[in-house]
Parts: structure tokens; C-alpha cells; sequence
């Protein structure tokens, strides 16, 4: 027998049960190889093709998902070759080498089965009266059984840990089917919702570096392909300094919010920490007004910038950004940073390969076009921040539901003790 959750759906209060994996293979609820290691008999890279039997190994699996689209495929023939670890559309898979506890539900195949790699296990639901598919899925998810996963495979001389291994660790479960139901198909929706909010934020990001590339001149032009009516004025060629004044000086408060360089993602600040003068990094130099554009002078590629409109003044940011306090509209300046041709050109005058980086005084003097109408310029980073909220929304989102689901899979399955 096992404990009880802390958080359970109403109307249940049966019992729930301990077993090991081996138990359930051997009970006939649930079906796994005995071993999933083709050895020398595995596909070398040259025998990969394009269409045939998909070949899943560990990277193929990732946030409940297996690829079967983009994933290797090897011909029918070399498959009849092998005799194991053959999954079906509906069985658990769950990664246990090199990537450890990630899983997913194979579905979507358009052939009879997948070839899995020793990496990956399958488990298939072999007896659905006592024990639910989505259950499975999410019990191998919750923080109990991925904590064991991964203990067990850190005894290893590698991250690994093999199918017998496999067999010895405990599954906790209702007795009662509909429950496991209620449960799996709580985590599934769960599921279906960050996927949802993910792809949006995926989706609005594509869209908005399309609309960059587009409402922006492109290398040769002096006016961009698409445009708000009423502007037809080319756009005047000056320098990124003569937009913003850079770096002002300013004497830094006895105690201040310091932002470094991990605490910008995208164009949100995300994290910032409280320091005093006297022990604050040397790095802490940047004291930010309302409307100074911060820009990551570090792997500009990442496109980390903020658009300061706080109304604290005691916020400081590392020096690993160059501060702009814009003579332009703000908004608009940033969209322009943003550019993919923008970055093109930072990254071209960047020293270092693992991390390039650009000095202020060379971001100032790179070339860049604005409009010469500051209601254009207006428009268009009004137009980008509409962008900037839509993805921020999707990515809170997305983020809130992450930890809903963590919360509730420390919660709606027994802990020990």
C-alpha cells in the first residue's frame, strides 16, 4: 500500500498502490523490453534516409513530445533486421541515457512503428482495467519517480541506467481506473495549454522578425517595403550616436536595483537584485532614467534589449550594456536594434567567437536609417510594442502553467515519508 496525495480530485478516498515496475510487466498490466540495446546491430549515420521507419533516439524527445517529423529515418529492410525496442503509437516513452526522465506518448506515426535507440524505453499499456495510459505518462513525470530515475542513473559511471534498473523502481497508483483517468487528463490538458501558449509565443516572435525585416530598409534601401500611409520620405542615413546619447554619466545612489546581464530575456526584465555602493560589482555602473534603451553589448545575437519606463530612479545596470537615452522616439529605436540586419551588422563588428561582443563608441558609429517624421517613428515602435506584449502575455502564461504543473506533480501523488 502507499500514502494518500495531498491533492486529490473529490469523491476518492480509496487506497492507492506501490509497486515496482517489474511487478506490473510481470502481472501482465504493462509490457517493456527486456532490454532496449541493439548493440552492433544499430543503423550507422550513412544508413539514415529520408522516409522509412522513423529512428528515435533521446534529443528526439523533449517536452512531452517525440518527433517523428524531423527525427532520423532508416529503411524498412535494416529494421527487419533488428529484434527490439519496436514502439507503437500510444506507448510511454521515457529517455534513459545521455538525457535522463524525459517523456512523451508516442503518437502521430504514420507507419506500424518506431525504431527506439538504447537510449529510450517504451512502456505499453498492456491491461487499461487497472492501469490508464495518461496516468502512466504523468506519474513518470512527478518529482518522486524522476528524482529516483535520476539517482539510480548517478550511481552509474555514466548517466544511464538500464532496463533492469528500470524494473526495480516503484509506481504509485490508484486502484480505482476512473481516478488514474481524471488524473491523467488533468495533466494532459495541462500539457495541451503550455504547448498552446509556447507556440503562440513562437508564433508571434516569427512574425514580428518578419514584420522587422520588412518595416525597416533592407541593405541598399533607403525606404522599407512596408509602411503606415501618409509616408512617402526616404529615410535619412546617420549614425546609431546620433539617435541616443550613450553611456551619460551619473553619480550611483548609496542603494540601487542592480540588473546584470541574465536579468534582461528578450525585451523583459525578468530579475533584479538589491545592492549597496560600497560592495555592489564593478560592473554596476549604468544608473537608468525613464526611456533609456538599454542594449546587450555581450552575444548581441540574443537580442536581450530594455526599454527602461520605470518611474524609480534607482535602478542601475550592468556595464555589459550600453545605455542609450534616446533623441528619437524610444520604442522605435528599439525595434530598430532589433533588426536582423541591425544585428548582422553589430555582429560583423564584434571581437571574441564564444562571445562576441561590441564596444559602445563602435555601436555608436554604425550606419542605421530613421525616418525623418517623428509621428512615423512613433507609429512604428507602437506598431512593435503590441508585438513585445502579445509575446510577453504567452510567455507569463506559459511560464505560470509550468509551475502549476510542477506544484501539482509534487502534489497529486504520494510523497515518501
Amino acid at each position: 500500500m502507499a500514502d494518500t496525495p495531498k491533492v486529490r480530485f473529490k469523491g476518492f478516498t480509496g487506497a492507492w498502490e506501490q509497486r515496482k515496475v517489474r511487478w506490473l510487466i510481470n502481472e501482465g498490466i504493462i509490457e517493456a523490453p527486456m532490454d532496449g540495446n541493439h548493440g552492433e546491430k544499430h543503423p550507422t549515420v550513412s544508413e539514415y534516409v529520408s522516409d522509412g521507419i522513423p529512428f528515435l533516439m533521446a534529443s528526439d524527445i523533449h517536452n512531452g513530445k517525440a518527433d517523428v517529423y524531423h527525427c532520423k529515418y532508416i529503411t524498412k529492410e535494416r529494421a527487419n533486421k533488428l529484434d527490439k525496442g519496436f514502439a507503437k503509437d500510444g506507448d510511454v516513452l521515457i529517455t534513459h541515457k545521455a538525457t535522463i526522465g524525459e517523456v512523451a506518448i508516442l503518437q502521430g506515426l504514420k507507419t506500424e512503428y518506431a525504431v527506439l535507440t538504447p537510449q529510450v524505453t517504451y512502456y505499453r499499456i498492456q491491461d487499461e482495467s487497472r492501469l490508464n495510459q495518461k496516468y502512466l505518462y504523468a506519474y513518470f513525470n512527478s518529482e518522486e519517480f524522476q528524482n529516483d530515475l535520476k539517482t539510480k542513473a548517478a550511481q552509474s559511471t555514466r548517466p544511464y541506467i538500464g532496463i533492469s534498473a528500470q524494473q526495480n523502481l516503484i509506481i504509485k497508483f490508484p486502484l480505482n481506473v476512473r481516478e488514474q483517468e481524471q488524473i491523467g487528463a488533468y495533466f494532459a490538458s495541462l500539457d495541451h495549454l503550455i504547448t498552446l501558449h509556447q507556440r503562440k509565443c513562437d508564433e508571434t516572435k516569427e512574425l514580428k522578425k518578419y514584420m522587422l525585416q520588412k518595416m525597416f530598409p533592407q541593405k541598399g534601401k533607403k525606404i522599407p517595403e512596408i509602411r503606415f500611409n501618409g509616408f512617402i520620405d526616404e529615410w535619412e542615413q546617420r549614425k546609431l550616436g546620433a539617435l541616443a546619447i550613450f553611456n551619460p554619466k551619473a553619480d550611483i545612489p548609496d542603494i540601487f536595483e542592480y540588473v546584470d546581464l541574465e536579468a534582461v530575456v528578450g525585451t523583459e526584465m525578468l530579475a533584479h537584485r538589491t545592492e549597496e555602493k560600497r560592495t555592489a560589482p564593478s560592473r554596476a555602473q549604468r544608473l537608468a532614467q525613464y526611456g533609456d534603451l538599454f542594449y546587450q553589448t555581450v552575444r548581441p545575437y540574443q537580442k536581450n534589449n530594455y526599454l527602461f519606463e520605470k518611474p524609480d530612479k534607482h535602478y542601475v545596470f550592468s556595464t555589459g550594456y550600453a545605455q542609450m537615452r534616446p533623441v528619437v522616439d524610444g520604442r522605435f529605436l528599439l525595434s530598430l536594434v532589433q533588426n536582423e540586419h541591425f544585428v548582422k551588422i553589430v555582429l560583423d563588428n564584434c571581437t571574441g567567437t564564444s562571445y562576441p561582443a561590441i564596444n559602445s563608441n563602435d555601436l555608436a558609429n554604425i550606419e542605421v536609417y530613421s525616418p525623418i517624421s517623428t509621428d512615423e517613428q512613433k507609429l512604428i515602435g507602437e506598431f512593435f510594442k503590441g508585438f513585445d506584449n502579445l509575446i510577453t502575455l504567452h510567455q507569463r502564461k506559459y511560464d505560470q502553467l509550468k509551475e502549476v504543473k510542477k506544484f501539482m506533480l509534487q502534489n497529486m501523488f504520494p510523497q515518501k515519508g
